[in-house]
């Protein structure tokens, strides 16, 4: 009876400190793919725990510690040493709680650990009031906290505190090792309570701490991301502004060409002419479209850019179709765009003349009955070695605190529409290509 009854007991701490690693991890698996992974870190943890009469060695204080890491890297997701932290950090904060249930009935009640582990009714009442507290606590950090993405600097702050919940794990080991072998009671059992509770407080502001760096952390990372993409509007805005002026003034001049190379003609000057007519092509040339595809603002981008990699040497190149209908928002399409193409034309200049090359393709594809629209978009480029981590590109400049988020920018809009995207490198070159939805963000 006894053994069953501390088995649902353990049951219960153990789910209470899945609700808990829940309001910080998002699971790798979902339903009974995680239970039964679960169940079975419950029944080793409890085989471990009612080994040798249930008695709370060293090496089972470890044991139990190393089972919980290890639960934590096989069913959540995130950092490993993020996750190894808060392992180590929940353990702590579960053992002040199951500790200091103990205290406290000490200290209530006025007996020895002796005689409370003796009286059996006593006993399980203040086990199962530490169990409810443990849920208690778990569910209110669940409440108030939900998992978040990861950013790739808070890892340093957490490998610089995770030793703090582990000391203080074995300082709760021995202090309670000490105390429950005293018979005596009295004041003991409330400096007891109360440096269990000091210990539990520090605990407590320590993960608090972490998790507002990491908040500070990934605002910072935020406000970089819409600048970056307050940069790149500005420039298709810009760009749009310059090909409808230059459009406008060719539009005006081209009466007054065709009535000069008119006049010259009718007056048999037909050498002039031809030199005139030499002349404007020269004067026109830098003002040609190089792509052209019914969309305002993808052709003022696609121009902007290929312009600027026709000067830096690079041999870009489009494959296009028409565009004019698709219904895809502007302001997403141009921030996709000039992000890769900034990011292409910025590897090709760190190769030589001649092996910079960029191949654009934009293929639009209408809406059919139920079927809606969509947008094949791919960006191939020459490109030195990229290396690709958790589906990041690590920043090759010097501050990287503020670079590296044309490529957040890219994949914050494309997971909107719930577009499919690809991106690796391969044989020298960079690719990215995209299946784009028309659809309702």
């Amino acid at each position: 009876m006894e053994y069953a009854i501390s088995s649902i007991v353990s049951i219960l701490q153990y789910l209470a400190m899945i609700i808990f690693l829940d309001a910080f991890f998002r699971r790798k698996y979902q339903g009974f793919h995680f239970w039964w992974r679960a169940l079975l870190w419950i029944l080793l943890t409890n085989g471990v725990m009612q080994a040798n009469d249930s008695v709370l060695s060293h090496f089972k204080m470890l044991q139990l510690t190393a089972l919980l890491v290890i639960e934590v890297l096989w069913l959540y997701q995130g950092h490993k040493l993020s996750r190894i932290f808060l392992a180590v950090t929940g353990n702590a904060l579960f053992s002040v709680l199951g500790y200091g249930s103990i205290f406290a009935a000490m200290s209530i009640f006025q007996v020895s650990f002796e005689e409370l582990y003796h009286d059996t009714i006593l006993y399980w009442i203040t086990a199962f009031s530490g169990t409810l507290a443990l849920i208690l606590f778990a569910v209110l950090v669940r409440h108030f906290h939900s998992p978040s993405d990861e950013t790739q600097k808070a890892w340093k702050w957490t490998l610089a505190s995770f030793f703090f919940p582990f000391s203080c794990i074995l300082v709760l080991f021995f202090f309670y090792s000490a105390i429950t072998h005293d018979n005596d009671v009295g004041d003991q059992n409330v400096y007891a309570l109360i440096s269990i509770f000091l210990m539990g407080l520090a605990n407590m502001i320590v993960l608090l701490w972490i998790d507002f760096t990491k908040k500070s952390i990934r605002e910072h990372e935020m406000l970089v991301v819409l600048k970056e993409r307050e940069r790149t509007q500005k420039e298709s805005i810009s760009a749009l502004s310059a090909a409808y002026q230059t459009q406008r003034k060719m539009t005006h001049d081209f009466q007054k060409h065709l009535s000069v190379l008119s006049d010259l003609l009718q007056s048999g000057n037909s050498g002039q002419a031809s030199s005139y007519l030499s002349q404007l092509r020269r004067d026109s040339t830098e003002r040609i479209l190089l792509v052209d595809t019914h969309h305002a603002a993808v052709d003022a981008i696609l121009n902007q850019k290929g312009m600027a990699a026709q000067q830096k040497k690079i041999d870009i190149r489009f494959e296009v179709n028409d565009l004019s209908a698709m219904k895809i928002k502007e302001t997403d399409c141009t921030v996709v765009l000039g992000n890769l193409l900034d990011n292409a034309i910025e590897a090709c200049e760190k190769l030589p003349e001649r092996e910079r090359w960029i191949q654009v393709s934009m293929i639009h594809t209408p809406a059919e009955e139920e079927e809606p629209g969509s947008l094949f978009l791919s960006v191939l480029n020459a490109s030195p070695l990229v290396k690709i981590s958790s589906g990041q590109i690590a920043t090759t400049k010097e501050n990287a605190s503020f670079h590296g988020f044309g490529l957040r920018n890219v994949q914050d809009i494309l997971k909107k529409y719930q577009a499919d995207y690809d991106f690796y490198y391969e044989n020298g070159q960079f690719v990215f290509s995209v299946e784009w939805p028309e659809c309702n963000p």
